[in-house]
Protein backbone atom coordinates (compact mmCIF):
# COMPACT_ATOMS: atom_id res chain seq x y z
CA UNK A 1 0.00 0.00 0.00
CA UNK A 2 2.82 2.29 0.81
CA UNK A 3 3.40 4.79 -2.54
CA UNK A 4 6.90 5.94 -3.68
CA UNK A 5 7.18 10.07 -2.93
CA UNK A 6 7.82 10.41 -6.61
CA UNK A 7 4.70 9.02 -7.35
CA UNK A 8 2.97 11.23 -4.89
CA UNK A 9 4.68 14.05 -6.12
CA UNK A 10 4.51 13.57 -9.40
CA UNK A 11 0.64 12.82 -9.31
CA UNK A 12 -0.23 16.06 -7.60
CA UNK A 13 -2.06 19.43 -8.70
CA UNK A 14 0.74 20.94 -6.30
CA UNK A 15 4.32 22.44 -6.86
CA UNK A 16 6.94 19.37 -5.82
CA UNK A 17 7.89 21.59 -2.74
CA UNK A 18 4.63 21.96 -1.23
CA UNK A 19 3.38 18.18 -1.66
CA UNK A 20 6.89 17.27 0.19
CA UNK A 21 6.59 19.61 2.96
CA UNK A 22 3.19 18.81 3.77
CA UNK A 23 3.74 15.31 3.04
CA UNK A 24 6.62 15.52 5.70
CA UNK A 25 4.15 17.69 8.17
CA UNK A 26 1.31 14.78 8.01
CA UNK A 27 3.71 12.01 8.62
CA UNK A 28 5.32 13.72 11.68
CA UNK A 29 1.73 14.36 13.02
CA UNK A 30 0.99 10.57 12.28
CA UNK A 31 4.32 9.77 13.98
CA UNK A 32 3.23 11.68 16.99
CA UNK A 33 -0.96 10.40 17.61
CA UNK A 34 0.45 6.38 16.76
CA UNK A 35 3.24 7.13 19.59
CA UNK A 36 0.64 8.48 22.09
CA UNK A 37 -1.38 5.29 21.36
CA UNK A 38 1.19 3.09 22.28
CA UNK A 39 1.56 1.83 18.68
CA UNK A 40 5.28 2.24 18.59
CA UNK A 41 5.72 0.26 15.40
CA UNK A 42 3.31 2.10 13.46
CA UNK A 43 4.69 5.30 15.16
CA UNK A 44 8.00 4.25 13.93
CA UNK A 45 7.51 3.56 10.25
CA UNK A 46 5.49 7.04 10.51
CA UNK A 47 8.24 8.64 11.31
CA UNK A 48 10.64 7.20 9.03
CA UNK A 49 8.18 8.41 5.76
CA UNK A 50 8.53 11.54 7.32
CA UNK A 51 12.36 11.57 7.55
CA UNK A 52 11.89 10.29 3.39
CA UNK A 53 9.86 13.27 2.63
CA UNK A 54 11.89 15.82 4.61
CA UNK A 55 15.14 13.86 2.14
CA UNK A 56 13.07 14.51 -0.82
CA UNK A 57 12.48 18.49 -0.07
CA UNK A 58 16.12 18.97 0.53
CA UNK A 59 16.92 17.41 -2.82
CA UNK A 60 14.61 19.12 -4.86
CA UNK A 61 15.56 22.60 -3.13
CA UNK A 62 18.91 21.72 -3.54
CA UNK A 63 18.25 21.33 -7.47
CA UNK A 64 16.30 24.41 -7.92
CA UNK A 65 19.26 26.17 -6.23
CA UNK A 66 21.43 24.78 -8.90
CA UNK A 67 19.37 25.41 -11.67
Amino acid sequence: MAIPIRRIVSASKDDAQTVLSIGAQWESLRAAYWGHHGQRAKSDECFLRAQKYELELEDFLEQSNNR
